[in-house]
């Protein structure tokens, strides 16, 4: 059976374009997911200029197939 979960999705961008896209895992809880997509996005405190992006999709995932956190 399918479940609703979120997955962490991590762009990685290269002069100005997007180099590639990963998902990097699944959670149940939508504030988990966005923790550490907050803590990508925001890494270094503004002090640096990081080509990392992350962020949450909602995705429906066989929990018999897929380890979600």
């Amino acid at each position: 059976m399918k479940t609703l979960v979120f997955a962490l999705m991590v762009e990685i961008w290269v002069n100005g374009n997007i180099e590639s896209t990963t998902e990097y895992g699944v959670w149940a809880d939508l504030r988990h997911c966005i923790w550490f997509a907050e803590v990508l996005s925001t890494q270094g405190g503004g002090k640096y200029d990081h080509p990392v992006i992350g962020y949450c999709l909602p995705v429906w995932r066989n929990a018999d197939e897929t380890e979600i956190y």
